[in-house]
């Protein structure tokens, strides 16, 4: 299903958050991993929703759900 490209620029920010972690739990560092996991939650909560539509809205509802599951 396709995203606005304004909608996928913004998950820019949550990926090189991602990477981050992967970073910081390569170095064995969890307290950079921890912060690099916060990150990606504020980064998250920074996604306009509003420009996706109906049914990928949806989607993307319930993946944000997870994301933020798993960055916890």
């Amino acid at each position: 299903m396709p995203a606005p490209v304004d909608f996928r620029k913004q998950l820019d920010g949550v990926y090189a958050a991602y990477f981050e972690v992967q970073d910081a739990l390569s170095l064995d560092d969890p307290s950079g991993a921890t912060r690099a996991a916060r990150a990606i939650n504020e980064k998250l909560d920074a996604v306009d929703m509003g420009l996706l539509e109906h049914t990928a809205h949806m989607v993307w509802m319930d993946e944000l759900e997870r994301l933020e599951q798993a960055s916890e």
